[in-house]
């Protein structure tokens, strides 16, 4: 990765979590989740407390793991949270 693109990925993670409430069973975006959650993962140091929350739970919406998915709710109150708060 070149260069943080903060506004691109805060873009990108509520078109994940706004397709998640939609559609929590939803195999495109739980691609993309998996696809942002890679390419993002790390990088919990150099964003936001929302955006750092939102790239670590991917890894619930993308794959099948133990820990619980986010409620709708919490799902819901994430894209709030991102698209009301600048980083």
């Amino acid at each position: 990765m070149k260069g943080l693109d903060r506004l691109k990925l805060r873009e990108e993670l509520i078109k994940v979590y706004s397709a998640y409430v939609k559609d929590p069973t939803d195999p495109e975006m739980k691609k993309a989740a998996r696809r942002l959650h890679q390419d993002y993962g790390n990088v919990g140091h150099l964003v936001d407390r929302n955006m750092m929350i939102a790239v670590s739970l991917l890894a619930n919406i993308g794959w099948e793991v133990i820990t619980p998915k986010p409620a709708r709710e919490a799902a819901e109150e994430l894209v709030f949270n991102l698209a009301t708060r600048k980083a």
